[in-house]
């Protein structure tokens, strides 16, 4: 905490005043978990070998955890509701590629960051959980948005 408050004393005077400290639920335990598979998946030095493999299985775990309907509804906004049932469709398979493109080669440089759980607000069907991904230069800030659909927290 020392070096926190030397390296970061805006962010941890904010936690001091607001007098909260974080207990980590369920959701940001299966958020976590998700994340965990990732890195796992990342870390395989087997798999590095087969990056086809290796982009299939992050495609599979993450899959599971996003709401790629949700992302494209909202991106769409109300263009959604005049787009047919095979647009949709197209559109969703082109922005999960899109999405795969963007963020996969980031999720591959993985190296051994510390990823901190640090927050999570609830209000009613969404939440939000908040991460830092601490590297020796930088601390990024990463919020994941989550609907609950069908009894499963889902990012969107």
């Amino acid at each position: 905490m020392v070096v926190l408050c030397l390296c970061f004393p805006g962010v941890v005077s904010l936690f001091w005043v607001s007098g909260q400290v974080f207990a980590q639920s369920q959701i940001t335990a299966v958020l976590k978990g998700t994340i965990d598979q990732v890195l796992e998946i990342v870390s395989d030095k087997d798999l590095k070998k087969n990056p086809t493999l290796r982009r299939e299985k992050l495609r599979n775990v993450i899959g599971l955890r996003f709401s790629y309907k949700q992302m494209v509804m909202r991106s769409l906004a109300k263009n959604y509701k005049n787009r047919s049932e095979k647009e949709r469709e197209e559109f969703t398979q082109l922005f999960k590629k899109l999405l795969e493109n963007s963020y996969a080669s980031k999720i591959e440089n993985y190296r051994n960051e510390t990823i901190d759980y640090v927050g999570e607000q609830i209000k009613g069907k969404y939440a939000m959980v908040k991460k830092w991904v601490v590297r020796k230069e930088k601390l990024i800030d990463v919020d994941y948005k989550l609907l609950k659909e069908n009894g499963h927290w889902l990012v969107f």
